[in-house]
């Protein structure tokens, strides 16, 4: 009977090591990509959480073993002490009062692995709970924290919730239950929970991550529109070109003096065509101004005062073009005199 258990227990440990280990590595990606120091203490949590499963095993050989059931409940502590601070670290630094509180904590499982050390198995629901008084505090405190937590609606705070209060019912129902059957089916559901608030925890990640970009992607377009209104709406001709010369953007004010509409300018006009002059599109350092004549769709000439700058951005490189119509100035008869 005592090897069927302990195979059982195997098993079941592999599974739940599996199980634990596929959010760890979700959290580890998403730091590196991110950096953020609380997906370094998720991920810390979660390995804790693994390594626990070896005293665990142990325990289905040497169902007694006081220093094994020490070991096992020293990691359960720390690890959901771990993700407890990862939880805090949200917010970034620790203050001062989430230091005090964590201090708090550890104090209180040093003194429970105190009376486990000295004394032996609690025989007693009295000593259990005095026992388990540490991690049900922190699985309090997780519920909690998790209110704290932004995307208020989002699925990924909804689990979160969830697991951390079905946590808090396990460990509050294991030392009240009247069977040794009924604790263990709380002690793998407490086991399996664990994995399930990681796996939130990277749930969020993704989520708060997808809502930045959308964001980030909404004050983009928002700033394009912006930009798009003040070239429409600018007194000058703006129109810009790629390293090639091609048109790239053109304004309100191009389509108007040139007659052609963006759809017949972009990406197939090169700004050369319009200078009568032959001007030839070349790169310029510095901004350069020269007056010149220009032709619309029509064939009729227009005299212009010319300004030009290129930008180039890492790889990337454009020309602007600003043009004043002389005539809209009261310089037409000085430049055609010319």
């Amino acid at each position: 009977m005592i090897e069927t258990d302990a195979s059982y227990s195997l098993i079941a440990g592999f599974f739940i090591v599996f199980l634990t280990l596929m959010p760890t590595l979700g959290l580890r990606v998403d730091y590196l990509s991110s950096h953020k120091p609380y997906l370094a203490w998720a991920c810390a949590a979660g390995l804790i959480a693994v390594a626990r499963q070896i005293p665990d095993v142990l325990l289905a050989f040497s169902p007694q073993s006081n220093l094994n059931y020490l070991a096992s409940s020293c990691l359960q502590f720390l690890a959901s002490w771990v993700f407890l601070g990862s939880l805090m670290r949200m917010k970034g630094e620790l203050v001062r009062q989430e230091k005090a509180v964590l201090a708090v904590l550890v104090a209180a499982w040093i003194c429970a692995a105190a009376y486990l050390a000295f004394i032996g198995l609690p025989q007693t629901v009295t000593v259990w709970y005095f026992i388990s008084i540490p991690t049900i505090l922190v699985s309090l405190l997780i519920f909690l924290q998790l209110f704290r937590v932004s995307l208020k609606s989002s699925t990924s705070r909804v689990l979160l919730l969830i697991s951390s209060v079905v946590l808090l019912i396990l460990r509050l129902g294991i030392p009240i239950s009247s069977s040794m059957e009924i604790v263990y089916l709380l002690y793998f559901l407490e086991l399996m929970l664990f994995p399930a608030l990681l796996s939130a925890l990277h749930l969020f990640e993704v989520q708060s991550t997808h809502e930045k970009v959308k964001a980030l992607l909404r004050r983009r377009i928002q700033s394009e529109a912006n930009v798009q209104f003040i070239l429409d709406y600018s007194m000058d001709i703006i129109v810009a070109v790629n390293s090639a010369g091609l048109l790239t953007t053109w304004n309100k004010g191009a389509e108007a003096k040139f007659g052609y509409t963006p759809e017949q300018a972009i990406g197939k006009v090169h700004i050369d065509d319009f200078f009568v002059d032959n001007y030839f599109h070349k790169d310029v350092e510095e901004y350069k101004e020269f007056d010149s004549w220009m032709e619309d769709a029509e064939g009729e000439t227009i005299g212009v005062r010319v300004r030009i700058k290129t930008i180039n951005e890492g790889e990337k490189t454009y020309t602007i073009y600003m043009l004043r119509d002389l005539s809209a100035i009261g310089e037409a008869a000085e430049y055609f005199a010319e």
